[in-house]
């Protein structure tokens, strides 16, 4: 399994504030990246490319002494992170891939939880049951900030990404984690290149795992009550010290 860390964007709301990539915020002594590299190195895997885009010379400085590959976004001004996704998919279809996003601090117990995940033939979505613990401590207002998601009573997602009309369509939050098996790839892609270019260009992650689902694709969730936090802006960094 290769874990692959989405760390191309520019973090805009939170730059101007502290003038470096999300993934180099220092939480006790270690950035996020390098966190989430060590926790996987640990758990038994060793393969890892991380996806560069703004500032990426910072980013493979930082990183060149952990034996990671790195695959450059060179779009990442025009394009969301999902593009970043497909490139890695391109580069790695062969291989059964873990994706992270670079902006969060999670309990490494999902990357052992992961190990289960590869007899599956199905996407499998690491869900925060916790998530609602973590909108108070960001103090986030839940219907601005927060997305559906809805799985059955088999764990099979039925909806993620739209905006909230009732916390009724919240039985988790996405972590920003996903696994792929290598049998879905060439269909992910399909899907990705049958969307209108400019609308695919804007295209959230889970606004796409939510495309997928309409065209029949089978997605798992794996439920986590494990420590999750995401640092979005200079607010979501300063409670997480309170």
């Amino acid at each position: 399994m290769r874990l692959i860390i989405l760390a191309a964007g520019k973090g805009q709301r939170i730059f101007s504030k502290i003038k470096k990539n999300k993934c180099l915020i220092e939480i006790k002594g270690i950035s996020l990246i390098k966190k989430i590299i060590k926790d996987f190195k640990e758990s038994g895997f060793k393969n890892i490319t991380v996806i560069t885009g703004f500032n990426r010379n910072r980013i493979q400085k930082h990183l060149q002494n952990d034996k990671i590959s790195i695959l450059h976004n060179s779009a990442y001004l025009n394009k969301e992170m999902l593009y970043s996704f497909i490139l890695a998919l391109k580069k790695y279809k062969n291989e059964n891939i873990f994706l992270s996003y670079s902006d969060i601090r999670y309990n490494k117990k999902i990357f052992y939880d992961s190990k289960n995940f590869l007899t599956s033939k199905k996407i499998i979505l690491p869900i925060n049951k916790k998530w609602a613990h973590v909108w108070k401590k960001r103090k986030k207002n839940i219907k601005d900030d927060c997305e559906t998601l809805v799985y059955d009573n088999n764990k099979n997602l039925i909806e993620i990404g739209n905006k909230i009309t009732s916390l009724k369509k919240i039985n988790g939050q996405f972590m920003g984690l996903v696994y792929i098996p290598k049998n879905r790839i060439i269909n992910i892609l399909k899907y990705y290149e049958s969307i209108n270019s400019a609308l695919k260009n804007k295209m959230h992650l889970s606004s796409f795992i939510n495309f997928m689902l309409k065209k029949n694709e089978k997605i798992k969730c794996h439920l986590s009550y494990s420590d999750w936090y995401e640092f979005d802006d200079i607010n979501d960094y300063k409670n997480f010290f309170k």
